[in-house]
């Protein structure tokens, strides 16, 4: 009976060994993963902040420019091929033209309203992009009252974000000598949708272009 009883207390011994040593490993990794993704949602909170920022900057820095030169190469460079396709005729040229000859330059220009928040997301895999990149993609939405040397209004203008590059997708200007409107406000799930059927196309093209 004793040496049962020795023998039991060995084994429970033994047990009691391994469930310590299990706790406390299970212990250092709860410690090291907790760190991981502490610094993990820590890194992507600074990331949208910052591409939140870019963001308002981008759409103010394309008002000012826009409203100070009404230049054909500084809007167009900026904006999307979407936004550009909406221009009258065609002819973005004599329509800023239009517009500087009738507000004349920007006089002041007041800081921006959020009208629809920054919004990010991931882009469709397709692209190239960093693991668990929630800035990849993004769009947001500002106002801002301006005056010009002969007129005054409010600007409405939508930003999309789409890797590392950003765009005006929508500009919208309502003054006191008229109203104008370019693109289309679009959504994060309708941008990366659009994304997709133009992975889809290319691939498409690629596959053709290969066969004999």
């Amino acid at each position: 009976m004793e040496a049962i009883l020795i023998a039991l207390g060995g084994i429970f011994g033994v047990f009691l060994f391994v469930v310590l040593v299990l706790v406390a490993a299970g212990m250092i990794l709860v410690r090291i993963y907790w760190r991981k993704v502490t610094r993990f949602f820590t890194n992507q909170a600074q990331a949208f902040n910052e591409a939140s920022d870019q963001a308002a900057k981008f759409a103010r820095d394309s008002i000012l420019l826009v409203l100070e030169t009404w230049q054909v190469e500084d809007f167009s460079q900026r904006s999307t091929p979407q936004l550009l396709e909406t221009v009258p005729g065609g002819d973005l040229a004599a329509l800023l033209q239009h517009w500087k000859q009738t507000l004349g330059t920007l006089v002041s220009c007041e800081q921006l309203g959020v009208v629809e928040g920054f919004s990010g997301g991931q882009l469709p895999s397709a692209e190239g992009q960093k693991v668990w990149d929630f800035t990849s993609l993004a769009t947001a939405t500002y106002s801002a009252v301006f005056q010009c040397q002969r007129g005054a209004g409010q600007v409405v203008i939508q930003v999309i974000k789409r890797e590392s590059l950003w765009f005006v997708n929508r500009f919208h200007l309502e003054s006191d000598q008229g109203d104008l409107t370019l693109g289309e406000s679009t959504t994060l799930e309708a941008l990366r949708e659009r994304i997709q059927q133009e992975q889809q196309l290319n691939n498409t093209i690629d596959v053709r272009a290969i066969e004999p």
